[in-house]
C-alpha cells in the first residue's frame, strides 16, 4: 500500500461515493474536515481515499492532527468540532449578508441568462439585485450554488441567503420582467443571492446550456472551489539559488516563514504561493499557503543558509503544501503551458502577484506528475532481456517506456512543436509557404530569419546560409539559377530578382495550397501562436532495433554523406559530408540535460563535487532518468558498435561515480563519459544467437534477465503450448528455442489452427532447418493432428 499515491480527487471521489451509498461513518472526537460545505470525520474521508487509491480501507495514521496535515495538503479546511466553517473576509471587511453564517449545502445548480430563445439576457438585471430566477419545479434550497451563465460562460456564482418567493411579490420587478421576456406570475420565483463575479482568470466554460439544472462533477467541484477561494490571493515567491540554500532549508525542515519585500499589505493568511527558484534550473519547487500575515520577526530558523545577511526582517510565515525539491516544474519544460503565458517569474524581486488560474495550471502538472512519482524501475543499469520468440521482451521494453519513462501533464515547448510540425515537411516546402506567406519578396538573409526556417534548419550545419540558396536554386525557374539540370528539383516554384530577393512564380501561387499544404501554409502565416499547444505527455527515452549492418558510426558518431539537396551546405553540386552523432551519442545529452547541462563540455568543466552530487539526486529521482531501448541488441557486431565506449558503461565509470571515466571521439575530438542516469536496456532472441555466443566484454557489463513461456493454467492453449515445447526440449535439449505464449495471447480458441499454420509452423520449419520429417514428429510429439496433403498442396504441414 502507498498513501503516497492518494490524490485530490481520490478523496472527492470517496465523498461522493459516501454519500451516494448513504455509508455511516464513525464520528470524529475533536476535527471535521469541510468538503463541498459539508463536514466529515477526517479519518474516515482517509479511509474511503486509500480504499479508491490502494483497494484498502486501512489507515496507518491516527486521528487529529497527523491525518488533518494530510488533508491540508488537499487544501481542505480543519474545523474543530462545534465551530463553523470558517467564511473568508474581503480586504474591505465582508459582512454576512442577514447577520448570520449560511453553510453551503453541497448542491450547485446552474441558471441561463436568457428566458427563451432569442430573449435579451438577463444578467445585469440579476446582478444589480443580487439574486436568482428560478421555477416551483426547481426551486433553489439555502446554501445552494448557482452558477450564472451567458451562453456557455460562467460569468458570476450566486449563493442562495434566502427560501425562494414567487416574483409577483416584487411588483418593483414586473416591468424589468416583461423587459426581459421573463413570465411575471406565481410559478417564477426569486431568491437573494450573496454575489461573485468571476475574476477574468477563473471564467470557464459549461457546456449544457439549457436554462435550469443541476451541475454535477466535475463541473461541481470547479464552482465549489472557486466558492472556496474566491478571497484567497495568489503569490509568487521567488529566491536565487545561488544566495539562499532552498534545497537544504527544506530537507532540514527549517522554511517556516519567506521574506515580503513586496505587497505587504496585501499578503494575508491563507493566501496561496508559488515558491519559484531561478537560475539554470529555474522552475517552481513548491506550492504553499500563508500561515501567518506578514510580521517583523527576530532571526530565522534558516538563517545561517543565505550567502549574505539577509537585509529585509519582515517576513510571512509559510507552510508546503507540495514539495518539489527533488522533482521540480522546470520552466524550460513547462513554459509554453496554457495558462502560465503572464506567470511573473525570473524578474529582479521578491514577492510577485500571481492568478487563480496560473496556480491551478501548476497544481495540476504536480498531480499529474505524482502518478508517475516513485516509480523507479526494478533493474540494473544495464540490462538485457533475452529468451526464446514471442515471450513478450518488446512487450516489456514497451511496459518500461509507458510506466517509467513517460511523463504525464507535460509539455513540449512552442520551439519543439513547431519543429514537429515543419519536419514532417521537406525543406523546399517549407521555404515555399515562408515565401507564399509574404507579400513581398525575401532576401536569404530575411528567410533565415523565420521561425520555420529556424526549426527546420539542421542545428549542426555550418552554413545554413547556403542550405537556403541551394535549395532555392533546385526549385527556381530556369531564368533564376543556372544550376545544371540534374541537380534540378522536379517542380519549379522560385523565382530571383535582379537585387537577389526570392519569391513565388506567378503561375504557381494560385495553387500554392494545393502544391504544398495548407496546414504549412497556415503555420507559416501564424507561426507563434500555433505552436503553442499542450502536450499529454512527455518520453525520456530513445528506441533502436539493431541488425548485422548497424555500426559505431551509426550508434556513437561518423562521417556521413549529404544524399538529399535539402541538406546539402555547398552549391557545387559534388557530394558533401557531414559529422552526424548517432542514437547513443543522443540519448547520452539527452540525460545530461535531464541533470542540468546543456552540454558534455559543460558537464566536463564543472567541478567533481558538482556532478557527482547532480547525478547523487538524479540516482533517486525517477524523473531526471532516461532510458535507450536496444531492441535485438544480439543481431549486431556489439564489438564494433560500442568501440572503446564499452568500458564506459559500467556503472562505477560513468559520470558522478567513483571511478568516473572520460574518453576523447574519434570524429569530433570531444570529451565524452556516459551519464550515470542513463539506462541501457536491451532484448535478445535466444534462437537467433545463445548468451554463451556474446561478446565477453558485453557479457561482463550486462546483467541478463530472463523471459520464457507462461503457461496460464485457465487459457485454451495453456495445455497445447506445454505439450510443443516438451517436444522441442525433447528433440533439441535447450530452452532457448520454445516458443512463447505471446503468439497466443488474447486469440480465442477459434483461432487455434490459423495460429499453428501461420506462425507456429513456420518458426519449426526454420528451427529445424527446413526439415518437415522433424517439424512432423514435434507436432505429433505434441499431439498435434496434421491433415493429410500431396502435390496440390504442395506437401505442405498444415494443422487440423
Amino acid at each position: 500500500m502507498s498513501i503516497d499515491k492518494i490524490t485530490k480527487q481520490h478523496v472527492l471521489d470517496a465523498v461522493d461515493k459516501i454519500e451516494r451509498e448513504g455509508i455511516e461513518l464513525k464520528r470524529s472526537r475533536d476535527y471535521d474536515v469541510v468538503i463541498d460545505g459539508k463536514a466529515y470525520p477526517p479519518k474516515e474521508i482517509m479511509r474511503y481515499a486509500n480504499l479508491l487509491a490502494n483497494g484498502t480501507k486501512d489507515w496507518l495514521y491516527s486521528g487529529g492532527e497527523p491525518t488533518n496535515k494530510y488533508l491540508r495538503k488537499f487544501e481542505f479546511e480543519i474545523v474543530p468540532k462545534g465551530e463553523e466553517p470558517e467564511i473568508p473576509a474581503t480586504k474591505e471587511g465582508f459582512v454576512q449578508i442577514l447577520g448570520t453564517i449560511v453553510n453551503l449545502t453541497g448542491n450547485v445548480c446552474k441558471l441561463g441568462c436568457n428566458w427563451g430563445k432569442g430573449a435579451p439576457s438577463f444578467y445585469e438585471f440579476i446582478k444589480k439585485h443580487s439574486m436568482v430566477i428560478g421555477v416551483n419545479d426547481r426551486m433553489y434550497s439555502i446554501g445552494d450554488l448557482v452558477i450564472i451563465t451567458e451562453g456557455q460562460t460562467v460569468l458570476s456564482i450566486g449563493k442562495v441567503l434566502e427560501a425562494p418567493s414567487p416574483s409577483v411579490n416584487f411588483p418593483e420587478y414586473e416591468a424589468d420582467f416583461d423587459n426581459h421576456k421573463i413570465e411575471y406570475d406565481s410559478n417564477v420565483n426569486i431568491s437573494k443571492v450573496e454575489w461573485y463575479e468571476l475574476s477574468e482568470d477563473e471564467v470557464f466554460t459549461y457546456p449544457l446550456q439549457q436554462g435550469i439544472c443541476r451541475v454535477h462533477a466535475p463541473y461541481k467541484n470547479i464552482v465549489l472551489g472557486i466558492w472556496h477561494d474566491r478571497f484567497i490571493n495568489y503569490w509568487v515567491f521567488q529566491c536565487n539559488p545561488a544566495e539562499f540554500d532552498y534545497a537544504k532549508a527544506v530537507k532540514s525542515n527549517l522554511l517556516h516563514d519567506w521574506t515580503v519585500a513586496a505587497h505587504k499589505d496585501k499578503i494575508k493568511t491563507n493566501d496561496k504561493v508559488i515558491l519559484w527558484l531561478t537560475g539554470k534550473r529555474a522552475g517552481c519547487y513548491a506550492l504553499a499557503r500563508i500561515t501567518n500575515d506578514p510580521a517583523e520577526t527576530g532571526i530565522s530558523p534558516d538563517n545561517h543558509l543565505w550567502k549574505s545577511e539577509p537585509k529585509i526582517s519582515l517576513k510571512a510565515g509559510i507552510e508546503l503544501t507540495h514539495n518539489l525539491v527533488d522533482n521540480p516544474l522546470l520552466w524550460q519544460n513547462i513554459k509554453s503551458t496554457k495558462g502560465l503565458e503572464e506567470l511573473k517569474v525570473g524578474n529582479q524581486g521578491t514577492n510577485f502577484s500571481a492568478t487563480r488560474k496560473q496556480y491551478h495550471t501548476l497544481l495540476k502538472l504536480i498531480e499529474a506528475n505524482t502518478q508517475n512519482m516513485g516509480k523507479k524501475l526494478d533493474l540494473y543499469i544495464n540490462t538485457i532481456l533475452y529468451g526464446p520468440p514471442g515471450t513478450g521482451k518488446t512487450y516489456k521494453l514497451n511496459q518500461y517506456e509507458e510506466t517509467y519513462f513517460t511523463d504525464r501533464g507535460v509539455t513540449n515547448s512552442a520551439e519543439d512543436v513547431l519543429k514537429g510540425k515543419v519536419n514532417a515537411y521537406p525543406f523546399w516546402k517549407v521555404l515555399g509557404a515562408v515565401l507564399g506567406s509574404r507579400s513581398a519578396s525575401m532576401s536569404v538573409s530575411e528567410i533565415l530569419e523565420s521561425p520555420l526556417i529556424k526549426a527546420k534548419i539542421n542545428p549542426d550545419a555550418k552554413t545554413p546560409r547556403n542550405t537556403v540558396w541551394r535549395i532555392l536554386q533546385s526549385y527556381a525557374d530556369s531564368a533564376s539559377t543556372d544550376m545544371d539540370v540534374k541537380y534540378k528539383g522536379p517542380i519549379q516554384l522560385f523565382k530571383k530578382s535582379n537585387d537577389s530577393k526570392w519569391s513565388i512564380l506567378e503561375d504557381k501561387k494560385a495553387d500554392l495550397a494545393d502544391i504544398i499544404d495548407q496546414e504549412l501554409l497556415d503555420i507559416a502565416a501564424n507561426p507563434v501562436q500555433q505552436p503553442v499547444q499542450s502536450s499529454t505527455f512527455k518520453t525520456r527515452y530513445n528506441f533502436i532495433t539493431f541488425h548485422q549492418k548497424y555500426s559505431y558510426e551509426d550508434f556513437i558518431e561518423g562521417i556521413k554523406p549529404l544524399l538529399s539537396s535539402e541538406d546539402a551546405e555547398e552549391q557545387s553540386g559534388e557530394l558533401q559530408f557531414e559529422l552526424k552523432k548517432g542514437i547513443f551519442y543522443n540519448s547520452c545529452l539527452e540525460a545530461l540535460r535531464l541533470v542540468g547541462y546543456d552540454s558534455f563540455e559543460a558537464c566536463y568543466q564543472d567541478s567533481v563535487e558538482n556532478r557527482i552530487a547532480k547525478f547523487e539526486t538524479a540516482k533517486s529521482n525517477p524523473s531526471m532518468q532516461f532510458a535507450l531501448f536496444i531492441d535485438e541488441i544480439n543481431r549486431a557486431n556489439i564489438s564494433a558498435v560500442f568501440g572503446e565506449l564499452i568500458t564506459l558503461l559500467e556503472d562505477d565509470k560513468r559520470i558522478g561515480a567513483d571511478n568516473e571515466m572520460w574518453l576523447e571521439l574519434p570524429y569530433s575530438n570531444e570529451k565524452f563519459s556516459v551519464p550515470g542516469n542513463l539506462y541501457v536496456i536491451g532484448t535478445m532472441n535466444t534462437a537467433d544467437r545463445s548468451i554463451a555466443l556474446l561478446d565477453i566484454a558485453l557479457r561482463r557489463r550486462f546483467e541478463f534477465k530472463s523471459l520464457y513461456p507462461e503457461y496460464i493454467e485457465s487459457e485454451w492453449w495453456a495445455s497445447l503450448l506445454e505439450a510443443l515445447n516438451q517436444a522441442i526440449y525433447n528433440w533439441k535439449k535447450n530452452p532457448d528455442f520454445f516458443i512463447g505464449h505471446a503468439f497466443f495471447i488474447n486469440k480465442p480458441e477459434a483461432d487455434r489452427a490459423r495460429i499453428l499454420n501461420t506462425k507456429i509452423i513456420p518458426l519449426l520449419y526454420e528451427y529445424c532447418q527446413s526439415n518437415a520429417a522433424t517439424v512432423k514428429n514435434i507436432l505429433s510429439e505434441a499431439g498435434v493432428a496434421l491433415k493429410s496433403t500431396g502435390i496440390k498442396e504442395n506437401f505442405q504441414i498444415i494443422a487440423e
